[in-house]
């Protein structure tokens, strides 16, 4: 069973009723962090999903490990599948970075 009280039940409470209440963008400047920083590292992350899903955990190491920006072309496909992770990125970047100030705050 889920504990009510879980530092991240409790962030994810918050970051809802934030969201309601302030906006996306009005929340994540109330949280000290800025859009382009949630989106940049959302769409990372999506990017990584969805390159492994389409080819392959080695094809997104070889990527992830290049020490410079690597263009990537995704194809359509790719592209809706990446996109469609990027709300859930979103949230559970906010939903930790809630977590630790509310951690800090404790």
């Amino acid at each position: 069973m889920i504990d009510p009280n879980h530092p991240l039940v409790e962030a994810a409470r918050y970051t809802d009723a934030q969201g309601a209440e302030h906006g996306l963008e009005g929340f994540v400047a109330h949280a000290g962090m800025d859009m382009d920083t949630l989106m940049h590292i959302a769409k990372q992350r999506s990017l990584r999903v969805a390159l492994v899903r389409s080819r392959g955990p080695e094809e997104m190491y070889r990527i992830a490990s290049q020490t410079e920006a690597v263009d990537v072309r995704l194809s359509r496909e790719e592209e809706a599948e990446m996109f469609a992770f990027l709300p859930a990125y979103m949230d559970g970047l906010m939903i930790g970075w809630e977590a630790r100030r509310l951690a800090d705050n404790n």
